[in-house]
């Protein structure tokens, strides 16, 4: 089983964010949306069960520490400020920028 800490969360949701070919094309995504798509990947990727509330309330805790890194904000631009949109930020895509040079 894949040790689960909050860094490899952060990275395995960032990896996410970066491989998602919709996400980047519009720039933004829906919160629901993306949690959905990444849920089976993400349970595959640390050995955990669909169902498992520890599991899923521990990603949603890193998920949302993204926002408070300054990595994601809410809206998609003036005609959608606020959730459930969100896109990456400059800083966000600083940082999947260098987890790319870091491979």
């Amino acid at each position: 089983m894949k040790k689960m800490n909050n860094r490899k969360i952060e990275k395995f949701l960032l990896k996410e964010l970066n491989n998602d070919s919709n996400f980047n094309k519009v720039g933004s995504g829906y919160i629901a949306v993306f949690v959905k798509k990444i849920k089976g990947r993400a349970a595959k990727e640390f050995n955990r069960s669909k169902g498992d509330t520890d599991f899923e309330q521990r990603f949603l805790e890193v998920l949302y520490d993204l926002f408070q890194k300054g990595y994601l904000s809410w809206g998609c631009g003036f005609g959608v400020p606020e959730p459930p949109w969100f896109h990456i930020t400059r800083k966000g895509n600083r940082k999947l920028k260098a987890m790319k040079k870091n491979k």
